[in-house]
This record gives C-alpha cells, structure tokens and sequence, in this order.
C-alpha cells in the first residue's frame, strides 16, 4: 500500500507525493494531510509537520477527532522554528525570536481523544510509523529532531558542490 506524505498541496501525483517547506506555507501540513486523506481515503496518509506548522494548526484535532479522520501526524520537534532558523543564518540574519517551548504533543492528541505517541531515540522510526498506521484511526506521534546540522549540511556542503555537464 502506498503512503502519501503531505506537507504541502503542491503535488497531487496519484501515487505518492511529498513537498519540501516552501515561503508562504508554514502551517500547512496538518490540514492538506487531512485533506489528502479524504480525498484518497483508501491509502495510508502520513501528514509531516514541524511543531511550530503543527501549532499553527492543532485545533483541527478536534474536527479530525469528531469526523475520524484516520491519518498519521508526525510532528519533527525542535522547539523552534527551526527551518525558518536554518534558512536566516543561511542569509547572515539575527537569531531572533526563533526558539519557545512546546506542549507534550502525545498529551495533547490524547486531550482531544486521539492516540498520542513519542519516538525515543532508541525507536525504530520505521516501526513506530507501522504501528500508527495499523491503528487506522487519528494518530500523532512526537518525533524530537536537531536542526542544528541544517546549516553545515545542506547550506555548505551541499552549496559547495558542482553540477558538471
């Protein structure tokens, strides 16, 4: 069974899609995962989102809930705005108001009548996503990540490389 993965709306592809963060669309992973899945109610959704896009948008917990909608909501914790960190030090810009503190994700699915669900670091990622997926029912799972290779990584090593034709 194919899983559609959805942290924008920007590609519909029948079979499979996933779209990087974009300007404009912080906040948006949650509800096109939800509209993904009833427009494709059939195939296994997983909506990918960053806790503070998740925020923007976590009241539809409760329409998701009320509805039973049965996606899959991985939220990638950093307790930032780690993206949007990532891409102003990239443009030599002051760290500014970037970082916050974030609910217990799990509790917070669960205060809405939702599964909620933590990766540890020892957790097989793959392994918690089946596990989610086997439910068929709403499921959030709290997925704790450090952004902070972001900029070495994909600004200087990957800016560094050279495409030869």
């Amino acid at each position: 069974m194919q899983t559609l993965v959805f942290p924008t709306l920007q590609d519909l592809r029948p079979q499979y899609s996933a779209a990087g963060q974009c300007p404009g669309n912080n906040g948006a992973g949650f509800s096109a995962g939800l509209v993904a899945k009833l427009l494709h109610p059939e195939r296994r959704v997983l909506a990918v989102c960053g806790d503070g896009g998740f925020m923007m948008n976590c009241q539809e917990l409760e329409t998701a809930a009320r509805y039973g909608i049965p996606l899959v909501v991985l939220i990638l914790n950093d307790n930032a705005f780690g993206f949007i960190k990532w891409k102003q030090k990239k443009m030599h810009f002051e760290d500014f108001a970037l970082d916050y503190g974030n609910p217990d994700f799990a509790l917070l699915a669960e205060s809405f009548g939702v599964t909620g669900m933590k990766v540890k670091e020892t957790d097989d990622l793959t392994e918690v996503l089946e596990k989610a997926f086997s439910l068929n029912k709403l499921v959030v799972i709290e997925c704790p990540i450090d952004y902070s290779v972001n900029y070495e990584t994909f600004s200087i090593e990957l800016g560094n490389l050279v495409c030869k034709f």
